[in-house]
């Protein structure tokens, strides 16, 4: 009985999977991704779905780790302003 109560608690402490959104203003959402579609993330948080648009995301942590985003791509537009 000992054990399966153990087992019980650890379930319950075991973090939740979520991806998380880092959107270029800084704010950080994490949900499940639901879908993308026309340009907009679909994402359902604790709170309720959300609605990302692709433009304003910086990155993505997927909960297996992944990172995606358009990084790159932001780095380049930042110092393409800088040059003569």
């Amino acid at each position: 009985m000992r054990r399966l109560v153990a087992l019980w608690f650890l379930a319950l402490a075991a973090p939740a999977l979520a991806d998380v959104y880092t959107l270029a203003d800084g704010d950080r959402i994490s949900g499940k991704t639901l879908s993308l579609e026309a340009g907009i993330y679909k994402v359902q948080t604790a709170y309720g779905r959300v609605a990302i648009p692709r433009g304003k995301v910086l990155k993505i942590v997927h909960d297996d780790g992944q990172v995606k985003g358009p990084k790159i791509r932001l780095h380049r537009q930042r110092n393409a302003g800088m040059r003569n």
